[in-house]
């Protein structure tokens, strides 16, 4: 009598027919010598040969109902992987199905028949926590949750991290009160405004001062509200000490605009340019800046802009001091430009005399100090003249302001406007040309703004010596 084993059978449609590997799990498995040793999931069992049963998984013992398959005999094999059919011959089949079944491990769930193997996916052991390392136990038959920190998986400062209300990096300390997200300010650079690093306020400046990349800086923007308003520029022909160009015409401003409220001082436009081209350095930080070209005053301007993001109004070529500029081809006129320039001569007469029509907002000069002549009542409160400087400049905000809150509009250092000089206050300037005008924006920012964007445009100054008695409607020419 032939005899067959099942097992052969079984082996082949698993792909297990042939030899074991020396390092195979039915290594030493003979299975009573009366079947074959399958592995089945994550462990082994015999399949035993006809006219013997399994007893237990790893034994073949005598099937005292071995024999065709009827009606005192069955065809199990023992296997929750296979359907077993007793066909009319009276022979046993055995095939495969997708039912399910228990391997028997706890780490597996929803085990089905796959191959003829009963298996099933892992055991989620997640717990929705990410500070645990989740595992699954099989000799414990439990789940494993452990706790582990994650360095480095919050902050720094500004990072979504910070503010998700989340401890990410597992260290028990969430958001800002994480040191990984509290951020350590330095303003060991920066007098006022934020710190550069954690954006915290440095500081506040003085009154009469602001700040500007992170310096206070002595003067504050004014704002001039002229929109719409119209003045008598120039002077009579009978006041003391005019000169022939200071025709009389009536100008009409179209809108507001903003000016410094002292001149430029060493300090901001160092700040701003890198370097200081004062003959009268040694005056100090809060003087003015002097001895700048009427280019160097429209790069200055570039600067300012660009600093807020603003368009340039100048096309600058050249390096420090060495500039050479001229309104941007861009802008059809200044006003167009959104950002810094020089003021305008009409601009500038118009913030100097504060609503006043005499030579000074401080009144009339006398017909005897139209020099250098002491007791100048008039000129000596309110300016920096040959008659009181010692010939030397002097710090900003000394003398009184003029209505508006501007210092220093008629003496101290002379300032740039940006118009070209032309014979006759009738004249059209041209633009591009430059204008020395007597007043405190030496070097200080005195501007006005493109049509809607309110911002203002700078002046510097240029030292003169021999400086006459100043009035507001004085106009002078130097070169840039």
């Amino acid at each position: 009598m032939v005899v067959l084993l099942v097992g052969i059978s079984l082996s082949v449609a698993c792909g297990r027919l042939g030899f074991e590997p020396v390092d195979s799990p039915c290594q030493g498995v003979s299975c009573g010598g009366h079947g074959i040793c399958v592995e089945v999931g994550d462990g082994v069992r015999c399949v035993c040969a006809e006219g013997y049963r399994n007893d237990g998984p790893l034994a073949c013992v005598p099937d005292p109902n071995s024999g065709k398959c009827g009606t005192d005999t069955d065809c199990d094999d023992g296997s929750e992987c296979t359907d077993d059919i007793c066909e009319a011959a009276g022979d046993c089949r055995h095939d495969f199905n997708r039912n399910p079944c228990d391997d028997g491990l706890y780490c597996t769930v929803l085990d089905a028949c796959s191959g003829g193997e009963c298996v099933g996916p892992d055991r989620d052991c997640g717990d929705s926590d990410i500070c645990t390392v989740d595992s699954c136990d099989e000799d414990a038959d439990s789940c494993v949750n452990e706790f582990q920190e994650r360095p480095g998986e919050e902050g720094p400062e500004g990072d979504p991290t910070c503010t998700n209300g989340i401890d990410d990096d597992c260290d028990l300390q969430t958001d800002d009160r994480d040191p990984d997200c509290v951020c350590v300010s330095d303003c060991t650079q920066t007098e006022c405004g934020p710190d550069p690093v954690c954006g915290e306020p440095c500081g506040d400046c003085a009154a009469g001062e602001s700040c500007w990349s992170g310096k206070c800086v002595k003067g504050e923007w004014m704002t001039i509200s002229a929109g719409g308003q119209s003045f008598t520029m120039g002077s009579p022909g009978g006041e003391p000490g005019r000169d022939a160009d200071e025709t009389q015409h009536h100008v009409t401003f179209t809108r507001d605009f903003v000016i410094w409220s002292v001149e430029v001082t060493q300090e901001w436009f160092e700040a701003a340019m890198g370097y200081n081209p004062s003959g009268f350095s040694s005056c100090g930080d809060d003087c003015p800046v002097e001895r700048v070209s009427w280019h160097e005053s429209a790069a200055f301007c570039n600067v300012l802009s660009e600093a807020e993001g603003l368009a340039t109004c100048y096309e600058c070529t050249g390096t420090a001091p060495d500039f050479s500029c001229d309104l941007d081809p861009g802008f059809a006129s200044p006003y167009d430009c959104p950002g810094y320039r020089l003021p305008t001569e009409a601009e500038w007469e118009y913030a100097a005399r504060a609503g006043t029509t005499e030579s000074t907002y401080n009144g009339d000069i006398d017909a005897s100090h139209l020099h250098c002549e002491a007791g100048n009542t008039v000129l000596e409160p309110i300016a920096w003249f040959c008659g009181n400087s010692g010939g030397r400049t002097h710090e900003a905000m000394t003398r009184d302001p003029n209505g508006w809150g501007l210092y220093d509009m008629p003496g101290n250092v002379w300032e740039w406007c940006y118009d070209g000089w032309g014979a006759t206050r009738g004249t059209r300037r041209i633009p591009g040309g430059l204008r020395a005008c007597t007043g405190s924006f030496a070097a200080a920012l005195g501007s006005t703004t493109a049509p809607n964007a309110g911002r203002p445009a700078a002046t510097a100054a240029s030292w003169v010596t021999g400086n006459t008695a100043s009035a507001s409607a004085s106009p002078g020419r130097i070169d840039p």
